[in-house]
């Protein structure tokens, strides 16, 4: 049973908008204190390790490798373009824990409850209406605890809602309640960007494992074209939106 909601969505993010978003997400985390998280369910696909993550982005890299194989009607060299760069994918997901072998049980380590947040996990611009000068948040049926580098990453490099960098400092506000909580913080965040950049790239491909060989070359070509296009925007991105969030 659900409330109609008049308003409008909002297009052009402002960073009063942003504001009020952190601070919702913040607000939210009170509940933290005042009850046993056990009692709420796991965010959509939560993840409490950097180990799950990367098996998480693992099993996505290769169920979109395997639809691809049983493409039957697309032109071998747009199919061999999309699979060769599916196995770049895959090895730089497979191998990336390597890079941090230094950081003892840093890989493996699981977050505590206290260092978990609760999340609304499908967080944007895209589940809010303005109302005159309120907004109003919805749709939170992938809600649950989750990891707080997952909600951040998610809020800077979400393909169509992400905040604008120039915006991005905002987030401090919310990574202050993890950050000093959390081992090796800045690390795992990074970490974090890295595998989920490579998420959202394998999402914006997804019609290609829904369509069940109904989509033509074109269609194809354009959903690679697009999911390149963003890989490429964040990873010139990366840099500057990490920067921005001001972590030593």
């Amino acid at each position: 049973l659900y409330k109609w909601i008049e308003g409008k969505k909002i297009k052009n993010i402002s960073k009063i908008e942003v504001k009020n978003l952190i601070e919702f997400l913040i607000k939210i985390q009170t509940f933290r204190n005042k009850v046993d998280l056990s009692i709420f369910p796991k965010a959509s696909e939560a993840c409490f390790s950097l180990a799950e993550h990367q098996k998480l982005i693992s099993l996505r890299l290769e169920n979109i490798l395997t639809s691809v194989n049983n493409l039957l009607y697309i032109n071998n060299k747009l199919k061999n373009d999309i699979k060769n760069d599916l196995f770049k994918k895959i090895n730089f997901a497979n191998d990336i824990h390597k890079d941090y072998l230094s950081i003892e049980n840093f890989w493996d380590y699981e977050l505590d409850s206290n260092e978990k947040c609760i999340s609304p996990s499908d967080v944007g611009f895209h589940n809010i209406i303005k109302v005159n000068k309120d907004l109003i948040y919805f749709d939170f049926e992938f809600s649950g605890i989750d990891d707080p580098c997952k909600l951040i990453a998610d809020l800077m490099i979400q393909p169509d809602y992400s905040i604008p960098v120039n915006y991005v400092h905002i987030i401090k506000d919310f990574i202050s309640l993890f950050n000093e909580k959390i081992p090796y913080f800045r690390i795992r965040l990074k970490a974090i960007l890295d595998l989920y950049q490579i998420k959202w790239f394998c999402i914006i491909l997804n019609p290609i494992i829904k369509s069940k060989n109904k989509l033509d070359n074109k269609a194809i070509l354009n959903l690679f074209n697009k999911s390149e296009g963003y890989f490429t925007r964040i990873e010139k991105q990366k840099f500057e939106l990490f920067n921005n969030l001001g972590l030593e």
